[in-house]
Formats: structure tokens, sequence, C-alpha cells
């Protein structure tokens, strides 16, 4: 029987396969024909669908009638507890099974399913340590071996933080439920998955004879091990073929193939140990565009969940960072409760529910999309309050306590940045910083003081000791004080050289805006390189907003109105204006800025959508809305190039294209980012940057987003962002514009590739920008705690573990296989690695390209003192360390 599904909602979707299920249950496979398996399971949890009632005495039912039935499990960990509460006594019937009956196996224990694609490296980890932790609790001696899920939860560094966690094996299929993509096809029976850092896992693959099945949007046709997916196999010599279901939780069909189906149900973990053919295991390098997924990108739901994880991520990383520099300093210990459950409400946003189908009600608080602002606006403060008695001094009750304004530098490497701030007269001041890695730099401030930062880290200043009875003090010989205010006159760095040219002038950029095309760039000159950045001679300009509203049936862009320009602010150190013009009729507002000491060209872009009458923007529809028959199967939420979104024309010749993944970086292999349909995925999906490079030249550009979305580019179409998509999407669901669009992003033109520009650096330092935080004076006015220049490591996560040890977790974002010494400015007695599991490693240094050496910085320097610790590890390598201190 063939599926002819076109959008419909999940609970239909869901009926439909039901009844397959049961009229569709007999494959008559011939005699001579191989062997078949199958990988039986469930999915789901509390939070997406489980029947709390009844369900688990189910699963115990019918594994009690079908003997030789076994399944694997992702069920969300938290289910567990609430199955407790609700039906005690299956779930002592169903632990006792898991625990003692060899026909359960948990193949995702991550805390919420997420698509690990489109989260930061270290949410990744997170999801895994709390939700193995969460499940422990329930199945004590509960083995984690084989990742295997239903739908596309994949990315590229999966074989080594599986393998760090304790895994061995890993499944690359998802044939039931692919409504968010797949992986591309590869390889035969099974694989040697190979990772970015060289890590192999023995894998099973999508095969390369799995194809999708024919008139559907979700599946391969390794769904229910028709005869049409075995004769594949056998085609294609797999002697020992698998396929795979993992049914929703809530289904009640117990064993998926029916009665009459001659496939052995088998465990993933014993199919891929004791069953397939592990001598004919090919190598396969699968780079971040083998996970081919793609949602509903553009729209305004998807850019505030995506922008709203990325916030609480970096927000959370640095409170745990500011903690660890307050423990090193003072002892500090932070509530650990509070952060924990701060990473629960993160990890809950990170749902795979969440970003395919936001829309969907999840309980009384509302739907996906409503949980997900009030999930991250929760983790945000709990990060907050667990830090809010973290001294980076200790406290002086008898002194008179003058508060002094720290700026923080979460990340491993020295900075060089200007910070803005509200000095005590109520004006605001930028000051040249030279911020020591991993440490703070005091300035002078009060207990009261309003630190300016943009909204990204509010200030919660220590209201102890509000006594202020010091005159002010200099500022400290390594700070650069401006006190010119605002201002709104035009200086050198701000002037029409004609009545439709606009320059924006600084020591590294020269910027010519034309205000008779929409304020686009006509000229970006790079004065470093004495380069000019842009192409002039393409169609599309740079800078311009450019897409297809329905209403219109045409294409509209910025170019067709004039543009003003206003300045925000000039000064020594900072220069900042604001370009205002219009998109078919609505205004929009680009802001940029350019800092002196940083490459960054830093642009916010706001559209005033709400400014159009309410049922005109009801049915405001951007993107691909071409009438479709029938037989057409594209879908307009795919096509990129007809969404509304600004473009870069690079002056630039055959650039290669590189983005980065979650602990990866990869070079991309596409001809082409567009498509159209289901069946033809395209990785388009911009993790944090993207950069072109011209290796002829030697030179690139790379640009950063502060979201996860998605980008096109083509041999004969420039690089453009997605700014907005509106229409339909997965399951008809229409994504409405609702509210002005708000987005942050970055563009760097530079010399070399990607690596040897520090790309991933300066996207580093974007998304931790120096924090601002006052603290009692009498302490140090400079400290550095950790120091990676020069290392080309990355600092993942620093943390006060529950037994008040550090934990430092590096990443080889660009640097070499070499050792490298990194510098710890506090006294330790002891530092071991450790893998993700916190279990210690052995380590056999050169074989592993892992080691550890810890000795004194210099000869005549107690060991005490300051320390370098030696550490080797590949490219896009993970090396986490306990430390603890003297």
């Amino acid at each position: 029987m063939k599926r002819i599904i076109t959008l419909c909602s999940v609970a239909a979707c869901r009926v439909i396969v039901g009844v397959l299920a049961l009229v569709s249950v007999v494959v008559i496979v011939p005699a001579n024909a191989q062997q078949a398996y199958f990988a039986d399971g469930y999915h789901g949890g509390v939070y997406g669908h489980y029947p709390l009632d009844w369900y688990t005495q189910f699963l115990v039912d019918q594994l009690e009638q079908h003997p030789q039935w076994c399944i694997g499990l992702e069920i969300e960990p938290e289910t567990w507890d609430s199955v407790r509460v609700h039906t005690p006594e299956a779930y002592q019937q169903f632990r006792h099974m898991v625990e003692t009956s060899h026909r359960i196996e948990i193949t995702n224990p991550s805390y919420a399913q997420s698509y690990l694609y489109s989260i930061a490296g270290e949410s990744i980890i997170r999801q895994f340590q709390y939700g193995m932790c969460k499940l422990r609790e329930h199945f004590p001696t509960a083995a984690f071996t084989t990742y295997a899920v239903e739908e596309p939860c994949f990315t590229s560094q999966l074989p080594q933080i599986l393998t760090q966690l304790g895994f061995r094996h890993a499944v690359l299929k998802c044939p039931d439920t692919c409504w968010g993509g797949y992986t591309e096809p590869f390889g035969g029976e099974l694989v040697n998955w190979i990772g970015p850092d060289g890590t192999s896992m023995l894998s099973v693959p999508r095969y390369a004879c799995e194809a999708l099945q024919e008139n559907s949007v979700w599946q391969t046709i390794a769904w229910k091990n028709s005869p049409q997916y075995l004769r594949a196999c056998r085609q294609a010599g797999i002697q020992n073929p698998i396929g795979m279901c993992y049914q929703d939780a809530g289904w009640k069909y117990g064993p998926w193939l029916g009665r009459h189906n001659s496939s052995k149900y088998v465990l993933w973990t014993d199919y891929i140990e004791q069953i397939a053919d592990k001598s004919s295991a090919t190598d396969y390098h699968m780079t971040q565009e083998g996970v081919q997924v793609a949602l509903v990108w553009g729209s305004q739901v998807m850019q505030r969940i995506a922008q709203q994880v990325r916030r609480a991520e970096n927000r959370l990383l640095d409170a745990e960072r500011i903690a660890a520099m307050a423990n090193i300093e003072t002892g500090f210990r932070p509530d650990q409760a509070l952060l924990d459950e701060a990473w629960r409400q993160l990890m809950l946003a990170q749902h795979h529910d969440s970003w395919i189908v936001p829309y969907n009600r999840l309980n009384k608080r509302g739907t996906w999309a409503d949980n997900i602002a009030l999930w991250t606006a929760d983790a945000c403060r709990l990060a907050d309050n667990a830090n809010e008695n973290a001294h980076l001094s200790p406290l002086n009750p008898s002194s008179n306590s003058w508060y002094q304004l720290s700026i923080l530098n979460t990340t491993g490497k020295q900075r060089h940045e200007v910070v803005t701030f509200i000095d005590e007269q109520g004006q605001e001041r930028d000051v040249m910083v030279d911020a020591p890695a991993f440490g703070w730099v005091s300035i002078n401030g009060n207990d009261n003081a309003n630190v300016n930062d943009n909204g990204n880290y509010p200030l919660h200043p220590e209201r102890s000791h509000p006594e202020r009875s010091s005159p002010p003090r200099s500022l400290p010989s390594n700070l650069s004080p401006l006190n010119t205010p605002l201002t709104s006159h035009l200086s050198e760095a701000f002037h029409p050289s004609s009545e439709n040219t606009f320059i924006l002038d600084n020591d590294a950029y020269r910027l010519e805006f034309d205000l008779s095309r929409g304020g686009v760039i006509k000229s970006l000159f790079d004065k470093q390189q004495r380069h000019e950045t842009v192409n002039k001679k393409g169609e599309f300009a740079f800078g311009e907003l450019r897409g297809y509203f329905e209403r219109d049936g045409r294409y509209r862009s910025s170019t067709e109105s004039k543009a003003t320009a206003t300045v925000v602010k000039d000064n020594e150190l900072v220069q900042s204006i604001q370009i205002k013009g219009q998109i078919a009729g609505v205004p929009f507002c680009q802001t940029y800025t350019l800092k002196k000491g940083t490459p960054l060209i830093d642009v916010e872009l706001s559209i005033n959508w709400t400014a159009l009458p309410a049922d005109e923007l009801e049915h405001l529809n951007i993107g691909d809305h071409k009438h479709r028959s029938k037989e057409d199967k594209s879908a307009p939420f795919y096509n990129t190039k007809k969404m509304l979104n600004i473009y870069f024309p690079v002056r630039l010749h055959q650039p290669k294209l590189w983005k980065n993944a979650p602990f990866d970086v990869c070079e991309s292999r596409l001809d082409s980012t567009f498509f159209d349909r289901w069946t033809d995925i395209q990785h388009n999906i911009i993790h944090s940057w993207v950069d072109l490079y011209d290796k002829k030249a030697s030179r690139g550009f790379a640009l950063f987003t502060d979201h996860t979305t998605s980008y096109s580019f083509a041999a004969d179409h420039p690089l453009a962002l997605t700014v907005q998509y509106s229409g339909m999407g997965l399951w008809g669901r229409n994504h409405k514009i609702t509210e002005d669009t708000r987005l942050h992003y970055a563009i760097l033109p530079h010399q070399g590739r990607w690596d040897e520009a520090g790309i991933s650096d300066r996207n580093e330092e974007w998304n931790h920008p120096l924090i601002l935080k006052p603290h009692p004076s009498g302490g140090k006015n400079e400290t550095s705690l950790l120091s990676l220049d020069g290392t080309g490591y990355q600092l993942s996560a620093m943390l006060v573990d529950e037994n008040g040890d550090l934990l430092m977790r590096l990443f080889n974002a660009d640097g070499d296989d070499t050792p490298h010494n990194i510098k710890l400015g506090f006294p330790v007695s002891s530092i071991e690695e450790i893998d993700l599991r916190g279990e210690r490693i052995v380590l056999d240094a050169p074989a592993n390209l892992s080691s550890l050496i810890l000795h004194p910085s210099s000869e005549n320097a107690p060991l005490t003192s300051n320390q370098l610790l030696q550490v080797q590890m590949p490219r896009f390598g993970i090396r986490t360390y306990r430390i603890k201190k003297k």
C-alpha cells in the first residue's frame, strides 16, 4: 500500500500511520532471501506524548505477550518521575524488566531529544550528562551503548561526544520520522563513522540503497522491512539488512511488523555486536552536510526560538565561568541546584518539538513557543541568581567600601576591546580595555552604576556596602578613557560626500552608503588589506533587503526607496550610524557600528512590520507562494531564494564556503544551497558563522549570526542571510508575521583562511562580550586565571563541580595537534583528564594525541604559583580536566 501524504496535522499523521500498521503487516520474504532484522521501539515522553495513566502497563503487557519482541527506548528521562507517581505498580514492573530482561535498551538518554545540529556543542554534552544522570535514578544498571533516535537528532561530532560518554555504537537511520530531514545515504551493513577529530565509531548508516519512500514526506523505505527494501539490500550485497521504527509513545500496536513477518526483532547493540558483518565496514567521514535537515527557517517563531536559546546558552555558560572565577579567588560555591534547574529549563527549550512544531499546544502555559520564551527567561534568571553572592575579591566589612567596576573576560584569550558604561555623572563613556584572558580588570564605579550592556547582561550590583566615602580614583594605566558623550554632529568619520552618499570611516574600514538606493553599501574598503570587499558588478547590492511579496506579485527590494542616515555615536573609539529606509512600504533600520580594536562590523537590523494595518499584516506572505497542483511536491518553506534575504555580494574569485557546527567546521561540498522539495534537502544551515574564502587571493569574508537559521549561496548567487519567511509551513501551519523583526549579525572581511584569520575566536568573543560587574575595592585590579593564547583552543566550559573542584573543558577550534602550553594563574594541587562521564582517563600519549604535563611556568617559579599545563589533542578535539586547587 502506498501512502500519499501532503501536509496535515501531527495527530492526523499518527492516525494514518497506525491504520497502515494494521492493514499492511504481511511481508512475504522469498526462501532464498537473507535473514532480515528489525529494531522496534518507542519515542516520546511527558513533554511529547506519553499517556501516563496506562501506557507503562501497556508496554509491560505487550512484552509479556510477545517473548520474541524487544524494544529500544527514546523516552524523555523526566517521564519516569511522572510514571512513578501515576502508576507505581506498572513503573516497578517495567523498571524490573529494564534491569533484568535484556529485552529493553535505552538508545537516546539525552534530556530533551534535541536536534543536536542546532544548539551549542556544550549544550549537547549537558543534554546527555543530565539525561543519563536522571535515567540512572530510575534504572541504576542501565547501559548506554548504542545511540539511535526516531528523528534526525544528529551532528558530525557525535562519534567523539558519544565515545567519551561511554557509547560504543551509533545508528544513522531515522526511517519513520524524517519530517525535519534525514542523513545522507552511504555504505552498507556497517560503517566506521569517523568524526572531524578522527574518533571512529562502528555504526549502522542509512544504507546507500535506503531510498526515500515514494509519495512520502517523512519516511525512508526501511520503515517496515518492505520487499522493496529487502530486495534493494540484497542487490547491494547487504547480508543482514535491518529496518527500524520507533513508535510514538501512545500508539497501541505492540510489535510493529505484526504476527506474520519473518523479520527478527533485535536490539541495536546485539545486532551490531553479534549479527552484522564487521569485516565489511567501510570508513565514513560524514561532514555536517551529511545531516540533511530543514525546518521553517526564516519564520518569526523560528527566529525567536533560536535567538532565545542562543542567548540563554551564552548567559548560562558565562554564569558558570564567573562562578569559577569567584571560586578560585574567594572559594565561592554557586548554588548548584539553581544552575541545574537553569540547565533543565534550557534543555527543555532545545527539545526537537520546540523547533518542528512550535505552534502546537503543550500545556496550560500555551504552545511550545510560549513555553520556550518562559524556559529560556527562567534559565537566564536562575543563572544570575546562582551567582548572586559571587565576589571576585574577599569582602572586608570594616573597610570603607568604594566599589570598583570590573570588566570580566569569560573567554580564554586576551582581548583589546571597547567597553561602554554609564559613569557617576550619568554620562555614557567608552573605554578601551586590555582584558586579561579568563579574568578581569577594574575601573572605578559605584554600587548604583547603571552599566550600558545593550540588554545582554543585566547588572546585579552588590548592595551590602552602599556607602561611598572615597574620592574618585584615576583609571588604571591599562585603560584609555574617553569622555566624549553621544554626539549628533558629523565628524570626519561621518560625512556625506554627495547628496546620496554617506561615508563611515575608521582606522580599519571605509564604508560608503548609497542613500538613493535604500542605504546599501556601495563600497567597503578594507584598509589593512587595501582591498575593496563589495562586488559592484552583480545583480544584487551589498546590504540589500530583497524578497518575493505575494501581495505585489514580484520581488521587492530596499533599493526601491531612498534612505536617510543618522549618526548614533561618534568619538575616537566608536562610530555608529543608523540607515533608515523601506522595503515594500515597511520601515526598516540597520545600525552599523565600528569599534576600535575589533575587525568586526556589527549590524543590528529591525523591520517595523507592525507599522502596517492589522488586516494587511495578517495576510502578508513573503516567499514562494505559487499555486501548486496536487502533483507538485515542492514546498514554499524550502525555497530560500524567494524569502526576504540580506545580500552580501563580495569581490572574491570562486570562493569556497566554510561553515561551523557544534565542535566542528567543514568545507561545503554544495554547488548550490537551493532546493524546494523534501526529497532534495541540502544542508543550508548557518549555526554561528559561515565564511567565504578565495584561495588564490588568500582573502575571505565571514558572516556571524545571533541564531541558527538558513543561508543561501551558489556559484552564480551571492551569500545571503535569511531574514523573513511567512506563509505555509510544516503540516499546513501558517507561519505569520506578528511582530517586528530584530536580527543581530556581524561581517568580517579578512586575510587568510578561516583558521588563519581566527574566525572561531572572533565569533566566540562576539557571543561572549566583556561583562561589567561591580565588586568591592581592595582586591586585584587585574587578574588572569587561565590563558589559552597561542594554542588555538577555546574554553568550552569552566565550572565548579559538586565537590568544589574545577572542571575545565577545552575545544581545539583551529589549532594543530602539537603540544600546547596553557597558563594557569592560580595554585593547583593536581589536575587529571576525565571523560564526559567524569571518569579518569589513563593517558597513553602520543597514541591518542592526548597528554597532560604540569610544570612551573619558569625554572624559578614554585609549583604552587603559576603553572603551565601541557595539552595535546587533534583539531576539533574535546578534552576535560578536573582541577584541584591548592
